[in-house]
C-alpha cells in the first residue's frame, strides 16, 4: 500500500522562516502562522511579539480550514456565501472560518478539479488589516515549501 504524501519537518522550517522574514518587514503588524497536516493538526505555530490572542486562534482556523475542505480559506467563504450557508448547514465544525488567509498544500500530482486529491494540509497567516495580505504571507510560505 502508498503512503500518502505528508509535510515534513523540512518543509514546515522552510515554510515559517520565509514567512517570517517577509512578516518583519512590517513589524507594526503583528502575525501568526501555523500549518497544520491533512486532518487539521497542528504541526507548527510562530507569531511575533505583542500578537492579540484572536489573531492566534485565527492563524490555526484559517489553516484547518484549508486543510480539511481542500480549498483556501477565503475561497471556501466565498462558496459558502453563494450558496446562502453558513458552517452550521456544513456539520457545524466550529474551526471553520471563512476568512482569507488559509491556503492547501497538496502535493505535486492532484487533479485540480477534485478539491480533497492529495492535500497534504494547510498554512494560515493572521495579524493583518486584510485577509488578503495574510493570504499572500501564506503563500509566500507554501513557496518556500515548495523550493
Amino acid at each position: 500500500m502508498e503512503q500518502a504524501p505528508y509535510i515534513t519537518l523540512d518543509q514546515c522550517q522552510a515554510a515559517m522562516a520565509a514567512m517570517l522574514e517577509a512578516a518583519r518587514k512590517k513589524p507594526e503588524h503583528p502575525v501568526a502562522m501555523a500549518i497544520v497536516d491533512d486532518g487539521g493538526v497542528l504541526l507548527a505555530y510562530q507569531q511575533m511579539d505583542r500578537l492579540r490572542m484572536f489573531t492566534r486562534t485565527h492563524a490555526i482556523r484559517k489553516a484547518y480550514t484549508a486543510a480539511v475542505t481542500g480549498m483556501n480559506s477565503g475561497a471556501h467563504g466565498e462558496w459558502m456565501a453563494e450558496r446562502g450557508l453558513t458552517v452550521r448547514e456544513l456539520g457545524g465544525d466550529l474551526q471553520l472560518t471563512p476568512g482569507f488567509g488559509g491556503v492547501v498544500v497538496r502535493s505535486s500530482i492532484h487533479d485540480p478539479d477534485d478539491f480533497h486529491t492529495n492535500v497534504m494540509g494547510g498554512i494560515g497567516v493572521g495579524g493583518y488589516l486584510s485577509g488578503k495580505e495574510d493570504e499572500e504571507l501564506a503563500l509566500i510560505g507554501l513557496k518556500a515549501m515548495n523550493a
